[in-house]
């Protein structure tokens, strides 16, 4: 019996403690309809309040069920929750996320939810917004990450452009000018598993941007597409789709991007588009698992290249770079323009079925291509670096176990095979990767290998790739 008593008071005890977390002391249910008032109590769906007293009133650990209907105002709390057990929570209906229809979702304040509902104007996480997490919603805007930190964006449909930015929507540089209003940045925020349609990237979009120091963000496991198109427009710039600047030690993981293009700039065909730009201080930064697909059911002669390093206000800036086991297809470059410093490309696929080169790596320091496979119709790899100067010479390069497969054979500045030119290739190791080129022509120029100060070489024993290069 004695067992018997302490078993059945440990229960009790145990039910108790349940009910305590689960159940803050200071929580309250409110209602809120398209037709409430703030003269009602707000505690049943028969005396809803207005959104706007809910705004307004709504303390930590309360529980605001927002009913079915289209809102005037937008969810803007004007107090924070406290912490996790004690959040300022928003739910529409978790079964239909369209069901409640609100201008814009933007938290301001600690410890906000928002779940299940639309915001046809998007979502803003803005300053000083921290540990606010938006589930199982709908934009039709976009969303913005403004100086808020610790967020959580997940499991969304986001319809618009995509932000990770300074208070009020700074980039905070403009070139090499700083704006002074400027004070606080995006740290630490999470972006995961959501369906991102940035819809058309015309010339002059930047439509999924990092700028303004931010920083350790998290973007997992989403779905991103978008398309581009210059229809209507004059202007002579590329349009970009992903963009980054001024920001570090960013991870993106299993994510899935998917770009197309509907044309070529009619006014400016010779711009092309860029699926990823990244440059100026850009560093600390790896994608991991990531799959980018930019132009794969895009027509012909249509275009979409990748610039990993580009030039920019501050040269050289991008570095400390990682790509692991990621799956690349562009119709177009994958290219390094302005210094492949202290990158590492490890277990990757690169593929390029455009016919110009696919990876191009210019003025090498501390970087590593190894256990790769790059498939390209046109040149698989160009190493190069301005006629002017030895841009090969730091230490620490390394292109080891790969495979380089290049469709044609062809001239030395795009249309087969591999280059290795015009530098120095003292401190380079290259060693056992595969070099293939399955096609070849009688035309004088035409090369499957190009290295440094030789103008091309046969496989095999006593040649000069051999020499140089060892078990290549």
């Amino acid at each position: 019996m004695f067992l018997q008593l302490r078993r059945d008071r440990s229960i009790v005890v145990l039910s108790v403690l349940a009910l305590c977390f689960a159940s803050p002391g200071a929580a309250t249910v409110r209602y809120v309809s398209p037709t409430g008032s703030s003269s009602n109590s707000g505690t049943s769906a028969g005396l809803p309040w207005s959104m706007a007293q809910a705004n307004f009133a709504l303390q930590a650990g309360d529980l605001c069920m927002v009913l079915p209907g289209t809102y005037n105002t937008s969810i803007n709390p004007a107090n924070a929750g406290t912490s996790n057990a004690t959040r300022i929570t928003y739910v529409g209906d978790l079964s239909n996320p369209g069901a409640a229809v609100v201008p814009s979702i933007q938290p301001r304040k600690a410890y906000v939810s928002i779940k299940a509902i639309t915001a046809t104007d998007g979502f803003t996480l803005a300053y000083p917004a921290r540990y606010d997490s938006i589930y199982k919603c709908i934009s039709g805007g976009g969303l913005q990450f403004q100086a808020a930190k610790y967020c959580v964006v997940g499991s969304n449909t986001i319809n618009g452009l995509v932000g990770f930015l300074a208070n009020g929507g700074l980039p905070c540089y403009t070139s090499q000018s700083l704006d002074p209003n400027c004070f606080a940045n995006t740290e630490y925020d999470t972006l995961r598993s959501n369906f991102i349609d940035l819809g058309r990237v015309i010339p002059g979009s930047r439509s999924f941007e990092f700028k303004a120091w931010t920083q350790h963000c998290l973007i997992d496991s989403n779905r991103v597409i978008g398309t581009f198109d210059d229809a209507g427009s004059s202007l002579a710039d590329g349009g970009i789709a992903v963009v980054s600047y001024n920001s570090y030690m960013q991870t993106f993981r299993d994510n899935r991007w998917q770009f197309e293009a509907v044309n070529n700039h009619h006014n400016f065909p010779s711009t092309t588009w860029d699926a990823f730009y990244l440059r100026d201080s850009l560093s600390s930064t790896t994608f991991e698992r990531d799959t980018i697909l930019a132009g794969t059911n895009t027509p012909d002669p249509y275009s979409i290249r990748c610039t990993m390093s580009a030039s920019g206000s501050f040269p050289g800036s991008v570095r400390n770079m990682t790509l692991l086991n990621c799956v690349i297809r562009v119709k177009g470059d994958f290219m390094w323009q302005n210094g492949f410093n202290n990158w590492t490309i490890d277990g990757c696929v690169l593929q390029s079925e455009h016919g110009c080169p696919l990876l191009v790596l210019t003025d090498w320091n501390g970087s590593k291509v190894r256990h790769s496979t790059i498939w390209a119709s046109g040149e698989a790899l160009r190493m190069e670096g301005p006629s002017s100067g030895n841009h090969m010479l730091g230490t620490g390069n390394e292109v080891t176990s790969n495979i380089f497969y290049s469709k044609n054979a062809g001239t030395l500045n795009g249309y087969g095979g591999v280059a290795m030119w015009k530098d120095n290739t003292s401190n380079f190791k290259s060693n056992n990767n595969l070099y293939f080129a399955p096609q070849y022509t009688n035309s004088p120029g035409d090369l499957s290998l190009v290295w440094s100060g030789y103008y091309g070489s046969k496989p095999g024993s006593g040649q000069p790739w051999n020499t140089l290069n060892g078990q290549d």
